[in-house]
């Protein structure tokens, strides 16, 4: 009988943008969860960072909406575990096209 591998862990990290990025989707018949979602922003000026989860019915809410980032500083944008469903996708947008905030989802 063939072993099947139940823990598969993944780091996602992005530079954003002024609109949506997809980070992650769960895979078809898979759930998934997010342990920590961080941003860091690389830039000289403050900047706004957004997370979202994408429902696989298209519905957007927002987990952490318009966070400031000091220059040259990092934040965490989630306590505690997010839980997600199969089709379920992280999204994550800045508030301008400076491509100066990072993400990291792991």
């Amino acid at each position: 009988m063939a072993r099947q591998q139940f823990n598969i862990f993944r780091r996602v990290a992005a530079t954003l943008g002024n609109s949506y990025s997809d980070l992650y989707k769960t895979p078809a018949g898979k759930a998934g969860i997010i342990l920590t979602a961080q941003a860091a922003n690389v830039g000289a000026s403050t900047r706004s960072v957004t997370l979202a989860i994408s429902g696989s019915d298209g519905t957007i809410t927002e987990l952490a909406e318009s966070v400031l980032i000091p220059s040259y500083d990092s934040r965490s944008l989630i306590i505690g575990k997010i839980v997600l469903a199969e089709g379920d996708t992280i999204l994550a947008s800045e508030g301008s096209s400076s491509a100066e905030v990072k993400v990291n989802l792991s």
